[in-house]
Parts: C-alpha cells; structure tokens; sequence
C-alpha cells in the first residue's frame, strides 16, 4: 500500500469527475441530501459546484486520496481561517446551481448547519470537510494513513461528525481525534447533531 494525497486536478480526473462528486455526496447521506439533494440530484449538484472558484468544492479544496495510480477516496479540506469566507462563498455558489428561489426556502436550513459547525474552532487548524473512501477500498487502513499524512503536515486537525455515524465517530477516535463538543438543532422535525472532534498535533510542521 502506497498512499499518497494529491491536489484534484480537473482536466486529470476529468472521466473521473462524477464518481468524485458521489464520493463526497455519499460522506453524509442524511446531511447532504438536505442540502444538496437527493440522490443523483445532489450528486449532481455537487458536480456543477466543483467547477466554480471558492467554494467547500471548487478544485483548490478537493484533494484525491491515491493507492499508487488508483483513486481510492477524497478528502474535502482546507484552513480553518478560510471557513468563514467559504461558508458565504458556498451559499452563493450552491443558490447559482439551484436557482435563487429554491435556494431561499433551504435558508433556515442553512442557517441551523452554520450553527452546528462554527463553534470551538481554532482558526490556526485545518478542516477536514470530508474524507470518503471508495466502497471497495474501506477497511484497509487507507483513511487512517490519509489522516496521519495531514497530520505530519498540520499541528491541529478538526472533523465534525454526524452523532448518529458511529463507525466514523469510531474511526476518528482510534486515529487519534478527541471529541471537543457536541451541538445539536432540530431540522425538519428531526434532532440533527454533530460532534466537533479534534486532533492536537504537537509534533506538526504547520
């Protein structure tokens, strides 16, 4: 096993571009679909998203997870000090995709996920949006290796993660992650929450 990250290079995975798109879609298949769309829609969404500039998906934020020249997951991630401005940049880039009008009804929405993920993050860290793994490549140590290849590069590493997601809350916490909080909100009827883990690297380059 060879695991290396790489910058998303569109022209690169040009063939490639809709299996990245599920990928990501596919880290939060409760979160997403409300904020996205369902299924092929938000897939679809997500597609259109990543060819625009400054936002959670524009090609400087996506990187590919490599097992020597196959892809085997992606991560979504970028400096804690950017969130803000992509968090703005994002709405604007996702109301252009699905239209000012559907996009204003999905506001309150928006708002309670804002609320969820803005608390206790250091804006010297780095955030890890997502990391997905491909079905046929989860179980083999690869995501634990993309985490400590981040790690070596970062002193402070943040992941939020949905409180009902239990195999990820465990996989973070076996990589070394803490859990710092838990925030929850109600949205569409339903308790919607998320932990803010951490993971405090001491020995990083920064």
């Amino acid at each position: 096993m060879d695991i290396c990250i790489e910058p998303y290079e569109p022209e690169k995975y040009h063939e490639k571009k809709k299996i990245i798109a599920e990928l990501i879609f596919r880290a939060d298949e409760y979160i997403n679909p409300m904020i996205y769309g369902k299924g092929e829609k938000g897939i679809g969404v997500i597609q259109k998203m990543m060819k625009g500039d400054e936002n959670y998906f524009s090609p400087e934020n996506i990187k590919i997870v490599r097992d020597e020249n196959e892809l085997v997951g992606v991560l979504v991630s970028f400096d804690v000090e950017k969130r803000d401005h992509l968090d703005k940049s994002s709405g604007k880039a996702l109301a252009k995709v699905i239209g000012y009008g559907y996009f204003l009804k999905k506001v309150p929405q928006f708002l309670k996920m804002r609320k969820l993920t803005t608390v206790g993050l250091d804006s010297k860290g780095y955030y890890i949006l997502y990391l997905s793994m491909a079905p046929s490549h989860r179980g083999k140590g690869i995501g634990t290796r993309t985490v400590e290849l981040l790690s070596e590069k970062h002193d402070r590493l943040y992941v939020h993660v949905n409180i009902d997601k239990k195999r990820a809350h465990d996989f973070y916490k076996k990589a070394g992650f803490q859990t710092v909080s838990k925030e929850t909100v109600d949205m569409k009827g339903e308790r919607i929450g998320l932990y803010l883990m951490e993971l405090n690297n001491e020995a990083g380059t920064g």
